[in-house]
């Protein structure tokens, strides 16, 4: 008898040791039996989580590290009475296994019980688990497993749930779990109801390597969807507008990655605790009346703030002439901006020296929840709010803080609806139901601070010009007066080159060597530094490469710029190199039926910096005509050309030449599909029983590749181009950019023009023919905080 007890407690405890170690998925979201946690889709504010070819935020990730050894299990029951399919793809789009798999109603892959769940696969921790369907990885990197409703090829939009689900990474060669490899930035649930507390919790990466836990703490939203990132609520660039709760406002802005278990440290590592700001670089504050620099390096990137102590009262005091920076910064040397004004708006003067306090906060997150209507640990009104913990690097729990001052309600607790000072978990909390309802509540946290203290000197030189430097610029001289006017655009990407004028004769011989090279940036500077560190007195002579031009031209200037330097301490400025742009043709294209006619506007994507395109100079004459059609007009003051196809269907492709008034021109192609169909008339044109899209030959090709300029991409990048190559028969491109960027030219057209915002994300690009559309194509996007953006400078606040 004793020996069937002490069997009985060793199988208990196995099993608690079982349940501890095995299993990702329901067993984090899900801990008891009573609690419901489905994963949602489709429903709410939850439509690209996990969903077949939504957007890459809303991937449900897992990541493979070793594929020689390391295999996937996953196990699903779904609550949806019809079929739900799953395929989970590699790094480089290939679906394992060859094709979706529909999720099972028995055997390999459903799990029955939330118990099974809990356990994980049965091939690793026995008979207590469910029995796994296997997937064997062949590529390293992020792998994502995407679910659809009805259809195992073709997205729907039909809302379901998943009522348990397991998806869990093992080494088969120890047959053992490896957990931390499950993660999304995007999580989307469904409680079912109000009266069923939410009790996982989940595990935050940041961009500067800190590992924080977020336990919800059983608040109580019904459906809901879960996200972090580094600017709270909104993302417009004010730290402190950004951070606030929003009343009637839903936004979904995810950014980090969020584990359900603390993330693989092999893969994601531990951030260092202490001297992330490098005091063996002395911090100076340079620059000019209202645009000045806070010169400071870091070791590695995180939240920075400054207080600038300028009231003589050690520290700092709000409300009076101490000035308080926050800015995102990335490791190593750092521009920070500051106006030059104190907190209530006057001129510091120049030559004054200013204790500086700079702070990096290291493990920065925002929790913006949306239509979360209760915080209240499930209804008990004890110890509510939520909890958030430090995981990695070790140190203090963190605290929490929120601005709530925005939404109308109260809290219904008697809380105060801002705390900026922070709070101990569990805290920010609250029990009325209009306070979350329809409401984005953000709460933020950091992991840990480094800071120092330092005296800089406000120092001004000579403004608009560097000292012991030449300063230039590469302008499109639309007037063609060879001056560089305030209304005339800058000319990014010309390679300059910066030659030792060796006899000082402003002549580029044969004996000048090559200094140095650099290219312009997006207004079109560009700019040498340090040209006093040769032999004084010293002549140098600026050329540009021509074929670097964005537009070959030709020079209003002479390519040809001189400089000379006596002594230190001097300035040279106003290099600049004038060039017209001649018109850049773009390829245009059009699909049409047999028989059939379509005006194509050849000039509506075609370019010229100058602005004096001719459309009367459109002509087809000398250059490559049409196969199966012909061109039967052409329109004297537009430029519009008519083409008629004839009775065999194909692709044809023609050009045209087309002229600015200054007599420079250039050579476009025209493609077009010529269909069987007529695609946009209602009529069977070829008898096959489809009208128009339905019909085959009215098919639209998805874009191919997207390309963009910049193989590097910073926050808040101006003057970003992506394009795609032409689709025949194309008349429009329909494009997508991340919530924050915006499209500032070329809409409708194959290339556009960005200003980006501050969170990477997808391009996406639509092919329109006619009246059909073609599938979307998207591109993922990173970027790199940049060393030089304005941050938010509080006053009186």
């Amino acid at each position: 008898m004793q020996t069937q007890q002490l069997t009985a407690v060793l199988t208990t405890l196995f099993l608690l040791w079982s349940v501890s170690l095995f299993a990702e998925g329901t067993k984090e979201t899900t801990p008891t039996s009573t609690d419901v946690a489905d994963l949602n889709f489709w429903r709410g504010n939850t439509q690209t989580n996990g969903v077949y070819d939504g957007d890459s935020l809303g991937r449900i990730n897992i990541y493979i590290e070793d594929p020689s050894k390391e295999v996937i299990y996953v196990g699903f029951n779904e609550a949806y009475t019809g079929n739900i399919f799953f395929r989970i793809k590699s790094p480089s789009g290939t679906i394992l296994g060859g094709s979706a798999t529909m999720i099972p109603a028995a055997g390999a892959g459903f799990i029955a019980t939330h118990a099974e769940a809990i356990a994980g696969p049965s091939q690793v921790v026995g008979a207590a688990g469910y029995l796994g369907l296997k997937f064997s990885p062949t590529e390293t990197g992020v792998h994502y497993i995407e679910f659809n409703a009805d259809n195992a090829s073709t997205q729907t939009t039909t809302a379901f749930d998943i009522q348990w689900y397991d998806m869990t990474v093992v080494d088969s060669t120890t047959s053992t779990i490896i957990p931390g490899r499950l993660y999304s930035s995007h999580w989307a649930f469904n409680c079912q109801s109000f009266a069923n507390p939410f009790r996982g919790a989940f595990y935050t990466y940041t961009p500067d390597s800190v590992v924080t836990e977020l336990d919800l703490n059983s608040f109580r939203p019904f459906i809901f969807t879960i996200y972090c990132n580094g600017f709270g609520s909104t993302n417009t660039g004010n730290y402190v507008v950004d951070r606030r709760s929003k009343n009637a406002t839903s936004n979904t802005l995810p950014q980090y990655p969020l584990f359900l278990n603390d993330p693989d440290s092999t893969i994601w590592p531990t951030a260092t605790l202490t001297g992330e700001i490098d005091t063996s670089v002395t911090p100076t504050i340079e620059g000019c009346p209202g645009n000045y620099c806070i010169n400071v390096r870091f070791k590695k990137g995180g939240f920075s703030e400054f207080y600038l102590d300028l009231n003589g009262v050690t520290g700092f005091q709000s409300g009076t002439e101490d000035v308080f920076i926050t800015e995102t910064v990335p490791g190593g040397d750092n521009c920070i901006f500051w106006d030059g004004l104190d907190g209530l708006g006057a001129p510091v003067s120049d030559g004054v020296d200013i204790s500086v306090t700079a702070i990096i906060q290291s493990g920065l997150n925002h929790f913006p929840t949306y239509d979360s209507e209760f915080n209240d640990n499930g209804g008990t009104g004890v110890n509510d709010g939520f909890i958030v913990n430090l995981i990695r690097p070790t140190a203090a729990q963190p605290r929490l803080y929120y601005d709530d001052s925005e939404i109308p309600d109260a809290p219904g607790n008697g809380n105060a609806k801002v705390n900026l000072t922070g709070c101990l978990p569990p805290c920010h909390d609250w029990t009325n139901t209009n306070y979350g309802d329809q409401n984005i509540i953000n709460t933020w946290w950091f992991g840990f601070t480094d800071s120092t203290n330092f005296i800089a000197e406000k120092i001004a030189p000579p403004c608009g010009c560097n000292l012991d430097a030449i300063l230039g610029n590469v302008f499109i001289d639309e007037n063609m007066d060879g001056i560089n006017d305030s209304t005339e655009a800058g000319s990014s990407g010309v390679l300059v080159n910066l030659y030792h004028d060796i006899n000082g004769d402003s002549i580029l011989d044969i004996t000048d060597t090559i200094v140095d090279t650099t290219y312009t940036n997006a207004s079109g500077d560009y700019v040498f530094s340090n040209v006093t560190a040769l032999p004084l007195p010293v002549n140098y002579i600026m050329t540009i490469t021509k074929s670097t031009l964005p537009i070959s031209g030709i020079l209003t200037t002479q390519n040809l710029q001189a400089a000379r330097f006596v002594t230190t301490g001097t300035t040279n400025c106003n290099n600049d190199f004038g060039v017209i742009g001649k018109p850049l043709a773009n390829p245009d294209s059009a699909a049409i039926g047999k028989g059939f006619s379509v005006s194509i506007d050849v000039l509506v994507n075609d370019i010229d910096f100058n602005n004096n395109l001719d459309p009367g100079t459109v002509t087809i004459n000398g250059v490559m005509q049409p196969s199966l059609g012909s061109v039967t007009a052409i329109d004297p003051i537009t430029g519009v050309i008519d083409y008629l196809a004839g009775s065999t269907p194909g692709n044809d492709v023609f050009e045209y030449i087309i002229c600015d008034s200054t007599g420079l021109c250039d050579t476009g192609s025209v493609y077009v599909q010529v269909l069987t169909e007529q695609c946009s008339n209602k009529i069977d044109d070829d008898g096959d029983g489809l009208i128009d899209c339905k019909d085959p030959d009215c098919g639209v090709p998805a874009a191919d590749t997207i390309y963009n300029n910049n193989a590097l991409i910073c926050e808040r990048a101006t003057g970003l181009t992506f394009s795609t190559d032409s689709v025949p028969g194309a008349t429009s491109y329909i494009w997508s950019v991340p919530s924050g960027s915006k499209i500032i030219s070329g809409k409708g057209t194959r290339t556009i023009t960005v200003n980006w915002g501050l969170i990477p994300g997808d391009v996406c690009v639509t092919v329109k023919t006619g009246v059909c559309y073609s599938i979307r194509r998207c591109r993922q996007i990173s970027i790199t905080k940049k060393s030089r953006v304005p941050g938010s400078i509080l006053r009186n606040n």
